[in-house]
C-alpha cells in the first residue's frame, strides 16, 4: 500500500511540474480534467501509464504466467521496481509522466475535431484507451521514450536486491 501512496504523492508533483510547463498554454486549457483530483479515472489512468513506462511492463497477460503466483510474482516485481524509481529517481518518473500525458492526449487530437467536439468525445476517447487498448498506448509511451535522449542515456537498472520481497500470494481459488 505503501508504493501506491508514493505513486500518488509522485502523480501530484509530476502534475504540478507539468502544469508549470504549460502555464497559459491551450494544451493544458483542454486537457485540465486530466489534472484534477476529482476526476480519478484520468489520474488513475495516467498514473498506470506514467508506472508501467517507469518500469517496463503493462501488466497485461503475457501466456507466461502459468498459475496464481506467477501473476502474483509479477505484480511484486512491477510494484518493487515502481517503488524504487518513485524513492531514487523521481525526476525520470517526471520525466515519463510528460511523455504518458502526450501519449494519452494524442488520440484526442488527431481526431481532426472541432475544440467542442473534442471535449465532447474526450471521456470515451480515454476510456477506449484504458480497456484492450492500454497495450496499445503503452506502446505509444515506450516511443515516446525511445526518443528522450535522457532517458535513453540514464536507464534505471533493476537489480534482484532492489525487487520486493514476496509476501504470501495469494491462494488459487478452487472452482469446480
Amino acid at each position: 500500500m505503501e508504493v501506491l501512496v508514493r505513486l500518488l504523492m509522485q502523480m501530484r508533483e509530476a502534475s504540478e511540474e507539468f502544469k508549470q510547463r504549460h502555464r497559459g498554454g491551450e494544451v493544458l486549457d483542454l486537457f485540465k480534467r486530466f489534472f484534477r483530483e476529482e476526476e480519478p479515472r484520468y489520474n488513475c489512468l495516467l498514473g498506470l501509464l506514467t508506472a508501467s513506462g517507469c518500469v517496463d511492463d503493462d501488466l497485461a497477460p503475457d501466456g507466461t504466467e502459468a498459475d496464481a503466483l506467477a501473476r502474483w510474482q509479477r505484480i511484486a516485481r512491477f510494484l518493487g521496481r515502481l517503488e524504487t524509481v518513485l524513492l531514487r529517481h523521481s525526476d525520470y518518473f517526471n520525466r515519463v509522466f510528460r511523455h504518458a500525458v502526450v501519449a494519452l492526449t494524442t488520440p484526442v487530437l488527431t481526431d481532426g475535431s472541432s475544440r467542442d467536439d473534442m471535449l465532447k468525445r474526450m471521456s470515451s476517447t480515454i476510456q477506449s484507451q484504458a480497456g484492450s487498448k492500454f497495450q496499445h498506448l503503452v506502446v505509444s509511451l515506450r516511443m515516446h521514450m525511445q526518443n528522450d535522449d535522457v532517458i535513453i542515456d540514464t536507464p534505471i537498472e533493476f537489480g534482484e536486491a532492489l525487487e520486493r520481497p514476496l509476501t504470501p500470494a495469494p491462494k488459487a481459488s478452487r472452482r469446480r
